[in-house]
């Protein structure tokens, strides 16, 4: 990772009227590069990586902050969705999302923003090739064992190539040869800006979905909304966070604390396939000269059941967020 000096964040002192605006956050993770999934956990730190990518300084939302990919749910998804996606596994996707008040079509279309925004934002593919353009690539390959990591990384340049700077959703995924792999993408959490944002002026209800990187893939930033991309574990971010090579937004924080308390990828993914996404909705609270954000739990939050490991406030002092203990709460814990 690039060591640069850091653009704080400022305080937000507006209060947003609007409704927040449909979100999907895509956690990509990947087995950590020097260690097998099998090797157990040393210390309690996790064997995994989690993609982190650097807005641009200029952007209008968390710039020069390190971020997941992902973005506003647009209305193509709601309609690709409706369009392409077959009835069993929208109902799928409303299942898992276990927001009934959804209308299926709905849910999956925040499953969709998901695998979207992770090809916009870093060039991930959560596809593989269909049946019918595998059988044509392996007839038209001299080497019948060309290996898995040629096939993956060609399949990301073949698609590229295709789409010729049109967007992913705007060419059908047959012409493309491929097929999704929806099965990848999991619900995490969901978290709804308060209506007074800490460090922006816009309002989220944000859907966090945790995602298996494909085998051999390259994830890169697009140069564009993002200009640095970078692979850490969640302790590994958390302490770059604490020394100030990177920054970091609450939810962001929260959430890499949430995954330290997991070894491996296998049980990131296993752990939301069985529990119902919790919803966090942060309170701002003005205290003193200081701003604060109260998590579920704090004395200061009306929502009393503890739903996430970790502090239950961070303070917004000198342009971060950090607990009650200052930052070396986080270097301390691992």
């Amino acid at each position: 990772m690039r060591r640069v000096k850091i653009q704080c964040m400022e305080l937000n002192h507006e209060t947003v009227t609007s409704a927040p605006k449909d979100a999907s956050t895509l956690l990509l993770l990947r087995p950590q590069a020097s260690r097998s999934q099998a090797e157990p956990a040393q210390g309690g730190h996790s064997h995994f990586e989690v993609l982190l990518l650097k807005r641009h300084s200029q952007s209008n939302v968390l710039g020069g902050a390190h971020v997941f990919a992902g973005g506003k749910c647009e209305d193509s998804d709601s309609q690709w969705a409706q369009a392409h996606l077959d009835p069993d596994w929208v109902n799928r996707m409303h299942a898992s999302l276990a927001e009934p008040e959804r209308s299926p079509v709905h849910a999956a279309a925040l499953f969709v923003a998901a695998l979207r925004e992770a090809y916009e934002e870093c060039g991930v593919l959560l596809a593989s090739e269909s049946i019918t353009e595998a059988h044509a690539h392996a007839n038209s390959n001299s080497n019948a064992n060309a290996n898995a990591e040629t096939s993956a990384l060609s399949l990301q340049s073949r698609v590229k190539s295709r789409l010729s700077g049109e967007p992913l959703l705007s060419v059908s995924h047959q012409s493309l040869g491929i097929e999704f792999d929806w099965h990848l993408i999991r619900p995490w959490s969901r978290w709804i800006t308060p209506k007074t944002p800490t460090v922006m002026n816009k309002r989220f209800d944000a859907r966090f979905f945790v995602a298996l990187m494909p085998a051999h893939q390259e994830a890169k930033h697009d140069d564009h909304e993002t200009t640095q991309s970078d692979w850490f574990t969640p302790q590994e971010a958390l302490n770059a966070y604490a020394k100030r090579h990177i920054d970091l937004a609450a939810p962001q924080i929260m959430t890499l604390f949430e995954l330290t308390q997991f070894s491996t990828v296998d049980e990131v993914m296993s752990h939301a396939s069985q529990r119902k996404p919790p919803l966090i909705e942060p309170c701002s609270v003005r205290d003193a000269d200081t701003r604060l954000v109260c998590f579920p739990a704090d004395p200061l939050h009306p929502e009393k059941q503890h739903i996430l490991p970790g502090p239950t406030r961070l303070y917004f002092k000198d342009g971060c967020f950090q607990p009650e203990e200052g930052l070396d709460f986080f270097m301390s814990r691992f």
